[in-house]
């Protein structure tokens, strides 16, 4: 017997992505050495410790399968489920319908039931789940969650839906006996339907798998009254029943045909929202509720045995036993739905599905018009009540009078259980919500989920059954709901138990302790997404919903967008996934993992169908589309190449950041766009293609970037200050690497080989890829810095001797001039000499002419005084004269 545990896995578990080292990652915490293809010639021409290397990756990819295969008991799973559905092993790789057949067919040979060929048409579009309108909001009081156990098989089981007891429209005057009767119903009003089949792509399961039987041009689907002679047929017309050849009876196990008929009366016959004809369960028992039925108590039997057994290997089986008959219950009507499946009727699917509508709504009435609680939300099987401000232990008491109340106004098997308690709770949208599940003590059992209930398109609606795995990382198995739960590390939810401050206590000392935050619709695990998204929705939710702080939510959200632009964000936590799924040519439009595929071809490594192709959004040209800047992360780290900030933010954070805001706060684009978004990093590409074919990199200024020089003039002199930070990062770079390296080795199991491990989807590779780049690039400016240092000495030693050469220069012109300036002193000194004795010359000449003219004069004055005075005399003389 072989498993593809590829396809196994593939099929029941969402991944976000399927390789071997991530599927063991995943479920056993442990992982291989990825080799490169490209190493593995060398590594075999090597010395053996090289070939040791091939020949423990190659004995990994053996033992690895088998410990997931014995982690999931997959053996074990298979096994009971060929139990409950009677099929070989081989055929649970065909898909659900081919089991679910298999059990009708087993019941309707017991039963001397006759199973025709269906001839496959056309889909037919039918309503599904009725989604109530949300009152949206954010609530911090308790809102409790209530579910319909098992719905769609219970409404079966109470309604008595089934081929056997349909009654066809074209048969109702020959069954009941040619009367004419008017059917009354009550009109339903649906404020809302998702509108299509939930289960349309089931038709993708066709397979014929069994012998064919009758046609169903000789004999519709009959009913037998438990006698192997008398069968009753309600669907078919009389001429056409006598018609049967008998001959077509040995390709087929069963071999009686009807021979006699019994006429009903309207009374027995079961009108549904649909308009369609069932008869009554008191009248005769349908085969399909027969067989839910007794899926359902197995069911019972086997959890109630799983409870007390403390055999582990018991319990295993035990477990997969009740997995495959819930599994089994909850795949009947999606088989009913398939158009294009073994057996299909719409008329049951329609049924089914209108009967949950109209009972969800009636839910709704009851419980509002008996209790003082608001019904916020409810989707398909569950409801969410919203209590107003009241103690624990009647939160709980109530919620659980409530179903009580509702579950004893519907018929059995159908009953409403009290599942969870959100406080508080996050109301987003149709299949959008969030909240912090809290429980008080034992008694409130919280539901996990146990199994993936297949990725087939039949539906399985259950989804309440316990948690078997609270000791390990959540597994999320819900069909309906896929990513349900956030993954709690449970050593610290204990410890913040301990210290929370959160807790809601009444009067009682009654307290309702945060338990885990539990999600829907939410991108948390979706895989088209990038980490970040994730991990920034995680911490925010546990921010508003454990912490209750939203001021440091919307805080944390400023940083990120601040980080993406200063280039901060691991590149790891930028990388979207999505599958190969056909080839270049069947994509109706350009995808950016199609266009990636095909460069990646080129450059010699091939994906197939299938594969998850990792890529980053990076810069480009205005104008161009995601899917042209699509790129290898690998590449995009090696050549340094910008990545689209601006493409991250808007079309990876906006949306689920405005979703989770907008009930909370009005103006939610102040998150992503503000001052935070103003200091920006560039990044310089070593990829040579377009247009940098002709740029050239210029050295910029580490201080001030100014271009020229890795330190200008001004920053030089703060050398020491640039100098010891570039040490600093060399430091930081090569403990990252060193801290990387040491657990690829341990990873590899070994420590004294290099680690050329290219595991795309281990963060640790992005982490050591980006730290060695890191590590080379702060080396080379530590080197560039301190040739600046030894240049800077050899410039100051040159610039000494100049000055010490300048100096000697300027003492001897310094001489010269001093010289010149004593010989030109001497000869001033000379000339003042000289001047001055011409000068005294001159003085004496001009002193003695001096002399000789004041004698000159003072001879002229005696002159002139003796001849004034001989005037004078004789002026006397005249006068004396006179006056004698």
């Amino acid at each position: 017997m072989i498993f593809d545990l590829y396809v196994i896995i593939k099929k029941e578990y969402n991944l976000r992505s399927y390789t071997l080292n991530s599927v063991s990652e995943y479920f056993l915490g442990n992982t291989k050495e990825d080799l490169p293809y490209n190493c593995m010639y060398s590594l075999q021409m090597g010395d053996k410790e090289t070939r040791r290397r091939i020949a423990l990756y190659c004995l990994k990819d053996c033992l690895l399968p088998l410990n997931i295969f014995d982690k999931l008991n997959i053996l074990i799973n298979c096994i009971e489920m060929c139990r409950v559905v009677g099929v070989p092993i081989e055929y649970l790789n065909r898909g659900q319908a081919i089991r679910v057949f298999a059990m009708i067919c087993r019941k309707a040979k017991f039963m001397g039931y006759v199973v025709p060929v269906v001839e496959n048409t056309e889909g037919e579009k039918y309503e599904g789940g009725y989604v109530m309108d949300p009152v949206k909001g954010f609530y911090e009081d308790c809102v409790a969650v209530m579910d319909f156990s098992s719905l769609y098989p219970s409404i079966m089981i109470s309604k008595n839906l089934c081929y056997s007891t349909l009654v066809r429209k074209k048969d109702f005057k020959e069954i009941c006996g040619n009367k004419n009767r008017e059917f009354e119903k009550e009109s339903v009003s649906y404020e809302d339907s998702i509108g299509e089949s939930e289960l349309e792509g089931m038709d993708e399961e066709y397979d014929k798998g069994l012998d064919e039987g009758v046609s169903d041009k000789d004999i519709d689907v009959g009913v037998n009254d438990r006698s192997n002679d008398n069968y009753h047929p309600l669907n078919t017309s009389t001429d056409k029943q006598q018609g049967v050849n008998n001959n077509k009876d040995k390709q087929h196990p069963f071999n009686n045909t009807p021979n006699n008929y019994h006429p009903f009366n309207t009374n027995d016959l079961c009108l549904t929202p649909t308009n369609n004809l069932f008869v009554k369960k008191d009248i005769l028992e349908g085969l399909l509720p027969i067989i839910l039925k007794e899926l359902l108590e197995e069911r019972k039997k086997a959890k109630k045995s799983l409870e007390i057994e403390k055999n582990e290997q018991t319990k295993a089986s035990l477990n997969a036993r009740q997995l495959a008959l819930k599994i089994c219950a909850n795949s009947v009507y999606g088989f009913t739905g398939a158009s294009k499946g073994f057996l299909p009727c719409m008329e049951i699917s329609q049924s089914v599905t209108s009967f949950g509508r109209e009972m969800i709504n009636f839910t709704r009435k009851l419980i509002e018009e008996k209790y003082d609680v608001k019904v916020i939300y409810g989707d398909t099987d569950s409801v969410m009540v919203r209590f107003k401000k009241i103690s624990v232990s009647q939160i709980f008491q109530t919620s659980r009078d409530i179903c009580e109340y509702v579950t004893q106004r519907f018929d059995k098997p159908v009953r409403l259980e009290f599942e969870k308690v959100y406080c508080p709770f996050l109301l987003i949208n149709k299949k959008r919500y969030v909240g912090l599940i809290c429980k008080r003590g034992s008694e409130m059992e919280e539901k996990g989920k146990e199994s993936n209930d297949s990725k087939d398109n039949i539906e399985c609606r259950e989804s309440n059954s316990k948690d078997n795995s609270k000791d390990t990382k959540k597994i999320n198995l819900d069909k309906d709901n896929k990513d349900n739960d956030i993954r709690d590390n449970l050593d610290k939810e204990k410890e913040l138990n301990k210290d929370n401050n959160n807790d809601i206590r009444d009067t009682n000392n009654n307290t309702l302790i945060p338990y885990k935050i539990d999600s829907k619709g939410i991108e948390t695990v979706r895989r088209d997404n990038c980490k970040l998204v994730r991990n920034v929705m995680e911490s925010c939710l546990y921010k508003i919903l454990w912490e209750k702080d939203l001021e440091g939510t919307k805080e944390f959200i400023k940083k990120v967008i601040t980080d993406l632009y200063m280039n901060k964000v691991d590149i790891s936590q930028l990388v979207i996934s999505k599958s190969l799924t056909k080839s270049k040519e069947n994509y109706l439009s350009k995808a950016a993992h199609v266009e990636l595929a095909e460069k990646m071809k080129k450059r010699g490594e091939v994906y197939g169908l299938g594969d998850r192709i990792p890529y980053v959004i990076i810069k480009g040209s205005k104008g161009m589309a995601a899917y042209e800047r699509a790129e290898d992360p690998v590449f995009v780290l090696e050549n340094n190449i910008p990545l689209d900030v601006e493409y991250y933010i808007e079309n990876q954070l906006s949306k689920p950041i405005h979703r989770l805001f907008e009930p909370i706060m009005d103006n939610v684009s102040v998150l992503l766009k503000g001052e935070h978004t103003r200091s920006r990093m560039g990044v310089s590409s070593k990829f040579k293609g377009s247009m940098n074919v002709f740029l050239i990199n210029q050295i910029k200024c580490l201080g001030c970037k100014s271009k020229g020089k890795i330190l200008c003039d001004l920053c030089s002199k703060e050398y020491s200050k640039y100098y010891l930070g570039c040490l600093k990062k060399v430091e930081e770079s090569k403990k990252v690497y060193c801290k990387c390296w040491v657990e690829c080795q341990r990873c590899i199991g070994s420590v004294m080989g290099e680690v050329i491990c290219a595991n795309r989807d281990c963060d640790i590779f992005y982490l050591r890829s980006m730290a060695k780049k890191e590590l080379i690039e702060e080396t080379e400016k530590l080197e560039i810095l301190k040739r600046f240092e030894y240049l800077s000495c050899k410039s100051k030693e040159y610039y000494f001797i100049k000055r010490c050469l300048i100096r000697d220069e300027f003492y001897k012109k310094e001489c010269e001039i001093r010289y010149l300036s004593c010989k030109s002193k001497e000869y001033y000194f000379i000339k003042r000499c000289l001047i001055r004795d011409e000068f005294y010359k001159k003085e004496c000449e001009i002193r003695y002419l001096s002399c000789k003219s004041k004698e000159y004069y003072f001879i002229k004055r005696c002159l002139i005084r003796d001849e004034f005075y001989k005037k004078e005399c004789e002026i006397r003389d005249l006068s004396c004269k006179s006056i004698e």
